[in-house]
C-alpha cells in the first residue's frame, strides 16, 4: 500500500469524507488514492482559492470536518484566504500541501514556499520531517483541527513520500497465536 492510500484512510477513519482540492503532478498519488473508492469524494475546485472555500463551507454547513489538498506554492498560497475564514470561525479543516522535498527545501526550488508563511492563517501549521512521521502527523492534524478550538491545519507532506510504501508505522494485522507471554519469573525479576 502506498503512503498516499495510508494518508487517505487515515482521513476516512477519522471522519473525514470529503477532500477538496485540484488534481496537480505533485498531488496525484492522493487524487489516485482517492479515485474508486465509496468512502471520500474528492470534490474538484477550477481554482485554488476556491479549494479551500469549499471546504470550508462545506465544515460549516455538514458539521463535519473537510479535507483540502493542493500543489506546492502558489496552491498553496492561493489556499490562504480560505484558510484564514476557516480559522476566524473554528472550522475544522485538514489542508493538506504537498511540500518541496527536504533535500531541495531552502534552495529555492520551484514553487517554494517557506512553510512558516501560513502561520497566521491556520490554527496549526506543520511540515512533516521523514516519511516514517506520516501518519501520525496525519492523526495529529485531524485531533488538532477537530479538538476545541477548532480551526484549519496545515500539514506539508513532500511530495516524494507520497508514492512511496507505507512505512512500518502502518496498520498490519497481528496473528494472535504469535504473541506469547512473559515467564513468571522475568515479569517478577523485572520488578525489582
Amino acid at each position: 500500500m502506498t503512503l498516499a492510500a495510508s494518508v487517505i484512510d487515515r482521513l476516512v477513519e477519522a471522519g473525514i469524507d470529503t477532500v477538496f482540492g485540484i488534481p496537480g503532478k505533485q498531488t496525484l498519488p492522493l487524487n489516485e488514492a482517492i479515485d474508486g473508492r465509496d468512502d471520500v469524494r474528492f470534490v474538484m475546485a477550477r481554482h485554488e482559492t476556491a479549494v479551500s472555500q469549499q471546504a470550508w463551507g462545506y465544515a460549516e454547513t455538514s458539521g463535519r470536518p473537510a479535507a483540502t489538498v493542493v500543489v506546492p506554492g502558489p496552491g498553496d498560497m492561493n489556499a490562504m484566504n480560505g484558510l484564514k475564514n476557516a480559522y476566524n470561525d473554528n472550522t475544522p479543516l485538514v489542508h493538506i500541501a504537498v511540500e518541496t522535498d527536504p533535500e531541495v527545501r531552502g534552495r529555492d526550488g520551484i514553487h517554494e514556499t517557506p512553510p512558516e508563511t501560513y502561520d497566521t492563517v491556520t490554527k496549526e501549521n506543520r511540515v512533516v520531517k521523514n516519511p516514517d512521521g506520516v501518519l501520525a502527523e496525519v492523526e495529529r492534524a485531524v485531533e488538532t483541527a477537530t479538538t476545541a478550538p477548532k480551526g484549519p491545519v496545515r500539514l506539508g507532506i513532500p511530495k516524494s513520500y507520497l508514492p512511496g510504501s507505507t512505512p512500518n508505522g502502518g496498520v498490519g494485522e497481528i496473528d494472535a497465536g504469535e504473541l506469547s507471554r512473559p515467564l513468571a519469573d522475568a515479569v517478577a525479576d523485572a520488578g525489582g
